[in-house]
């Protein structure tokens, strides 16, 4: 079991996970460099350099993961919400989901099977 704290307001599908990692997104024409704040199984929130032109188009880039193509689901300024397909364009919902453990925080960090 994981040590996350997952955020899930009210009417949401999926837990968030805060995670932190680089991440460009094509939305339309426009590519954005900038990071994925939080994740789940349903999508992302990214926080981009420049102020984001909503399209309906557009193309996820993660590190370790084949692109993704996915819906722009909002937009505020410099925030976005991604929503990814119910097809991952070849990847499996197993191996996004090893991506995003992989990535989240631990509160247990320092304790090794020693305890150290």
């Amino acid at each position: 079991m994981s040590a996350y704290s997952p955020i899930k307001p009210a009417g949401r599908r999926f837990d968030r996970r805060p995670i932190r990692c680089p991440a460009r997104v094509m939305i339309g024409r426009r590519q954005y460099a900038g990071f994925v704040e939080n994740a789940s199984e349903g999508g992302v929130k990214i926080c981009t350099h420049s102020t984001i032109v909503p399209h309906e188009k557009v193309v996820l880039h993660l590190p370790d993961l084949p692109p993704i193509r996915a819906q722009l689901r909002w937009s505020t300024g410099h925030e976005a919400g991604i929503a990814f397909p119910f097809e991952l364009g070849g990847m499996s919902l197993d191996r996004l989901m090893d991506w995003l453990e992989a990535r989240t925080p631990r509160n247990d960090l320092g304790s090794g099977p020693s305890g150290v």
